[in-house]
């Protein structure tokens, strides 16, 4: 046998202190989250969303204090001491959702991702292809190297196709 008689007892001690410690662990990790000033960044996020004028007007709101985590397409969508991160293709059009060969339903606008007109309607897959050369792109190579993660966007534009733009978050300094 493997295990002898002597070796179990000290092995089942041992597997219970590192379950123990990572109970532990977790403890004082959700101590710690409850006392950070950063523990209600939604609350916040969900305050300045609410907080509107009902005016009709669809412009971005200035923002005076940085909301932690609030979705962004540039540094002044941040507000105050704000910095809107999360690489280089924020607000870039990105092509990831469309998917070639993907079933779809033509009257979905969200079908292969928001790409117009790449949801083709007799036989109901995606055809992205298709779709960029109608956008003015010959080739696939050509979308993905002039379009996808080139073209600026933000989020009340329709630049992209239909298709998202790459929001970033936004990163608070206190």
């Amino acid at each position: 046998m493997f295990y002898s008689s002597k070796l179990i007892i000290p092995l089942f001690i041992f597997t219970l202190l590192i379950i123990l410690s990572n109970f532990a662990n977790a403890a004082v990790t959700e101590i710690i989250v409850e006392n950070s000033p950063y523990e209600t960044w939604l609350e916040d996020e969900v305050e300045f969303f609410r907080d509107d004028d009902n005016s009709g007007n669809n412009s971005t709101k200035a923002v005076s204090k940085c909301l932690i985590h609030a979705k962004c397409y540039s540094d002044s969508d941040c507000g105050l001491k704000g910095r809107c991160v999360g690489g280089t293709k924020v607000a870039k059009c990105d092509c990831t959702p469309c998917r070639t060969g993907l079933i779809c339903k033509p009257e979905d606008p969200k079908a292969c991702g928001g790409l117009q007109h790449a949801c083709n309607e007799k036989i109901k897959i995606c055809q992205c292809e298709q779709a960029w050369k109608k956008a003015g792109y010959p080739t696939i190579y050509k979308a993905r190297t002039e379009f996808c993660g080139h073209k600026a966007c933000s989020w009340n534009n329709d630049s992209c196709f239909g298709l998202p733009c790459k929001s970033g978050n936004c990163r608070c300094r206190h």
